[in-house]
């Protein structure tokens, strides 16, 4: 009866330590930053925004630049519970730009994307601790966009 405690036991520790590990229903929380921005089968360019890793019922400013770094498009998001948001970058002209999310203060994720005529891919993921762009940078700022 004690063998049969113990490997009940033993047996039981093993199945929580491996759902712990991937997830109760296969749900698993998805902490990596490459996947928190990914194309979209869709005819157009889309592309889904991971909210899951985002603080709940707080607006998180989204930035998309172009290749030298000016403020194309500017829009905020919010984690009402969803697992993602669709994002629709069809008024953006093909070209390279890079998309910063501001999670935190302190922690900002930008992907690079690249927009060609009716699909997007989703390159490298950089992050950082601060937003960094030229709108700040005299006489850069007043430069109409």
């Amino acid at each position: 009866m004690k063998v049969l405690i113990v490997n009940f036991a033993t047996l039981f520790c093993l199945l929580f330590i491996g759902a712990s590990q991937e997830g109760f229903a296969g749900a698993a929380a998805n902490e990596d930053p490459d996947n928190i921005l990914t194309p979209v089968d869709k005819d157009g360019r889309y592309a889904r925004l991971d909210v899951t890793t985002l603080p709940m019922d707080t607006p998180v400013a989204v930035r998309v630049r172009d290749s030298s770094q000016r403020l194309v498009y500017e829009f905020d998001v919010v984690n009402k519970g969803q697992r993602a948001v669709l994002v629709n970058f069809n008024h953006l002209k093909p070209g390279i730009y890079s998309v910063t999310i501001i999670r935190e203060e302190d922690d900002v994720v930008r992907k690079n994307l690249t927009l060609y005529w009716y699909e997007i891919t989703v390159n490298s993921v950089v992050v950082l601790e601060e937003d960094r762009g030229q709108e700040g940078h005299w006489p850069l700022f007043a430069i109409p966009q």
